[in-house]
């Protein structure tokens, strides 16, 4: 028979342990509710990180594209131009109408995308915003800055860009840098009713209108709302109640091969009107002046001044301003072979990458490294095969995006 004596002691024994192991399930659940709700968090931010990130693509696949043709038409409310150019990329739209700005002044680099201007539609961070856009001063319209420097392969970016709060340098050679700006912290105000100093403008505007209510600076001298930067993409050590920006960073050789592309087929349609016209093609210019030098096979394409005939003349067609206006010639390669005079007693036919018979050859560069602009074919044309003077060329041996590309006319033409 047990002892009565021991079983309230077992019972409170039984009790404490069940207790025990109640309390200790309440804090298992408690632990797993705290890591759900933390990988949770997590998880919205990845998803605004990558909601940011794919709206920032679009604007900039805009972007490639606006670069093709320049600001061609120029907005209804700026004035027309004939010197829009591939390279150009749109103002900013500094009062929130969706439309870039006529003119790019210093204090008019900042603002947010002109969506409208792009043809997308508004495109909104994750937190509700328009996005915002910083250009180069060397990539703005050509009517809004009142002869600006020319925009060809040579051409580079001025925006620095860094990454850690200016640790590690990305690039110093960004043409634009497009920016979610996330949620207001610290002290940004963001009313479209309440006016105040606005730091970028150095002048009295409506909160919502002024670039740092949405972008930050940081510790280490990123300025993500200033004309020139530097722009900075995170902190070295994140802190969201200080620094919510998201940046991309446009380069050259993100619009280049497109814009060299249309450059390239202009060239190669005004060549072959000029030989239709005249009979023959131009001789080249091998003393980098874009002006054809007689009997000269090997150079640059003449888009200044052409001979045997000029352009506009005897029925040859005119060249595009842009070309000339931005030194086109002087990046391009051009090698002519077939009938370059009015009575040639022989005719040079070009072999090309194997193919049999090509009357002339123009070569586009890429980006500009470090020791462009200058005056050795080196620097232009990558393979020694394509610039060594003789009439055997290859398809260039690279496979990246910015390669030289090479386009042709055959052999008869026409």
């Amino acid at each position: 028979m047990p002892d009565s004596t021991k079983i309230p002691v077992i019972a409170r024994r039984q009790r404490g342990q069940v207790v025990l192991l109640t309390l200790i399930l309440v804090l298992m659940i408690a632990a797993m509710g705290v890591t759900r709700y933390a990988m949770s968090g997590a998880s919205v931010v990845a998803e605004q990180v990558a909601s940011n990130a794919a709206q920032m693509a679009i604007i900039k696949t805009a972007l490639i594209a606006y670069s093709v043709n320049g600001r061609n038409p120029a907005p209804a409310a700026c004035p027309s131009t004939t010197h829009a150019r591939p390279g150009e990329l749109p103002c900013p739209d500094t009062d929130n109408d969706g439309i870039e700005e006529c003119l790019c002044t210093a204090a008019q680099r900042v603002g947010r995308v002109p969506w409208k201007t792009l043809g997308i539609a508004e495109p909104k961070d994750a937190a509700g915003e328009t996005f915002w856009y910083v250009l180069a001063a060397s990539h703005r319209p050509w009517t809004s800055t009142g002869g600006p420097a020319a925009i060809n392969s040579d051409s580079k970016g001025t925006l620095p860009v860094w990454k850690d709060d200016m640790v590690t340098n990305l690039t110093n050679e960004a043409i634009a840098v497009i920016i979610a700006p996330g949620q207001a912290i610290g002290t940004q105000t963001r009313s479209t009713t309440v006016t105040a100093d606005c730091a970028l403008t150095g002048t009295i505007i409506a909160q919502n209108l002024c670039a740092n209510k949405y972008l930050e600076g940081t510790p280490g001298g990123g300025f993500n709302w200033k004309n020139n930067g530097p722009f900075v993409m995170s902190l070295a050590t994140p802190s969201p109640s200080t620094f919510n920006d998201q940046l991309l960073p446009v380069t050259t050789s993100d619009i280049l091969p497109v814009i060299e592309q249309r450059v390239g087929k202009d060239v190669i349609t005004l060549l072959k009107q000029y030989k239709v016209a005249a009979g023959y093609f131009p001789w080249a210019s091998n003393a980098w002046t874009g002006s054809s030098v007689a009997s000269a096979r090997y150079g640059n394409p003449p888009l200044v001044t052409a001979s045997p005939t000029d352009w506009g003349s005897g029925g040859t067609p005119t060249v595009p301003v842009y070309l000339t206006d931005n030194n086109w010639w002087r990046v391009i390669y051009y090698a002519v072979g077939d009938r370059v005079d009015p009575s040639p007693s022989t005719f040079n036919v070009f072999n090309y990458g194997g193919g049999g018979n090509t009357s002339v050859v123009i070569i586009m560069p890429g980006p500009a490294g470090a020791s462009r602009p200058s005056t050795s074919w080196a620097d232009y044309v990558a393979d020694a095969t394509n610039r060594d003077g003789d009439d055997t060329f290859a398809t260039p041996a690279s496979t990246a995006y910015t390669k030289n590309h090479l386009y042709s006319i055959p052999y008869p033409y026409p």
